[in-house]
């Protein structure tokens, strides 16, 4: 990763691509492609606590062919005062055994606790065993509450997102947590210790979080920036269109500045659908000569 303090939209880099090792729609090839095709120049595959896609050079080797360049990237879950955040880590070694053995342990918690949310389904959402069948599938590594929404609207469990993560919610809570999820400032240090460069994740999806307070506590642990600009209006009903989240991202960038820290583009998306509409802004011309 080079050293700009700002990487936009327009710089054609995207910093958290999802593929279906984990709560991504597109596998890694497929991913590749989409970005070449859109003239995106630059992709970090960022899974949920996953960081297979790295391990060897053979997805790295592939986007090198297609022209794009591609970053080793992991998003941690964590905590922040008690409530959940994502570090996003960009250019780890992804051979480091710290965090390969914590990510190992991650997958695990995650996959015990979907399981138990299943377990807790209205009846109308079917068997356990056969929605297990849906999400627990042999390559995907990490598993989370998106694919348990992505169940209930195949199977018409749930009218509509809205009623599918309520659905979700409301079956969770009788779940225990399996397991510990780290402070944002011990998965900070777990990015910083793998070589990579910590990020805050889109701030802009956590509701009632002020994003000042938390980069200027998260700064002085070793934060390196924050995602400035995503694709909120895809995935996020409080952001009206584009332009509100670009207007986020501007306001974002400049509390990064002043701060030190650097901002820049991930637009986090999940599905191809989400993907094509982030990047249909036509890439730049490039200078003929003549």
């Amino acid at each position: 990763m080079d050293d700009r303090q700002r990487i936009t939209p327009d710089d054609r880099v995207d910093f958290s691509v999802h593929t279906s090792l984990s709560d991504g729609e597109m596998t890694p090839p497929q991913a590749i492609d989409l970005a070449a095709k859109l003239g995106v120049k630059e992709i970090a595959v960022a899974d949920q606590d996953c960081i297979d896609v790295h391990i060897g050079d053979r997805y790295a080797q592939y986007a090198r062919m297609r022209g794009v360049k591609m970053h080793a990237a992991v998003e941690l879950a964590a905590l922040w005062k008690g409530r959940p955040v994502e570090v996003l880590g960009i250019d780890i070694d992804p051979k480091n055994v710290v965090l390969v053995r914590k990510l190992r342990d991650a997958q695990r918690a995650r996959r015990d606790h979907i399981a138990g949310v299943l377990k807790r389904l209205p009846r109308r959402a079917g068997r356990a065993d056969s929605i297990a069948g849906e999400i627990f599938r042999p390559e995907r590594v990490s598993v989370g509450a998106s694919h348990v929404v992505r169940a209930l609207l195949r199977r018409r469990a749930a009218r509509d997102s809205r009623e599918a993560w309520s659905l979700f919610d409301h079956a969770e809570r009788g779940v225990r947590e399996i397991r510990e999820v780290p402070s944002a400032k011990a998965a900070i240090r777990d990015v910083l210790d793998a070589g990579g460069l910590p990020f805050l994740a889109h701030p802009g999806a956590y509701r009632d979080i002020p994003v000042e307070e938390m980069l200027a506590d998260l700064a002085p642990a070793g934060l390196g920036g924050v995602v400035a600009w995503s694709a909120y209006h895809l995935y996020d009903r409080s952001f009206a269109d584009a332009e509100a989240s670009r207007a986020f991202g501007e306001e974002t960038a400049t509390l990064a500045a002043r701060l030190g820290l650097r901002a820049v583009t991930a637009g986090d998306c999940l599905r191809r659908e989400e993907f094509e509409q982030f990047w249909a802004v036509p890439a730049p011309a490039t200078p003929t000569r003549g």
